[in-house]
């Protein structure tokens, strides 16, 4: 009688990779297909997550902020009932307070001045 293992098929190989032990050998194609899907898979969430805070940002372009929104040093960004501006987003972002600002904008506050045109597509 022959051992599961000790088969193999039609080809010249073993039955299974390692060798017809049911051992699994570990390739670098193995691993780099991985990162490959793992680093598209990150390269997709950063991208789903630029798209969404563009839109954020678009929605309340134009409109009052209902408190002050300053920096870590105190330096400030919005005063209240100030217009959130393209320049204020681009300060915001860069002093990290930028998901600050978004909250502060008073959404139900129609935005004076800002048409469609004007916001990015």
């Amino acid at each position: 009688m022959t051992d599961i293992a000790d088969r193999r098929p039609s080809g010249d190989g073993p039955a299974t990779p390692g060798g017809g032990r049911g051992e699994r050998r570990r390739t670098p194609r193995r691993d780099t297909l991985w990162e490959q899907v793992r680093d598209k898979v990150r390269e997709l969430q950063d991208r789903a997550h630029a798209e969404a805070e563009r839109r954020r940002v678009n929605e309340v372009l134009g409109r009052p902020v209902r408190r002050t929104v300053v920096d870590a040093d105190g330096r400030l960004i919005l005063d209240v009932g100030a217009p959130v501006t393209r320049d204020a987003v681009a300060r915001a972002d860069r002093a990290g307070v930028l998901e600050l600002l978004l909250e502060a904008a008073d959404r139900n506050a129609r935005p004076p001045g800002i048409t469609e045109g004007e916001r990015e597509p």
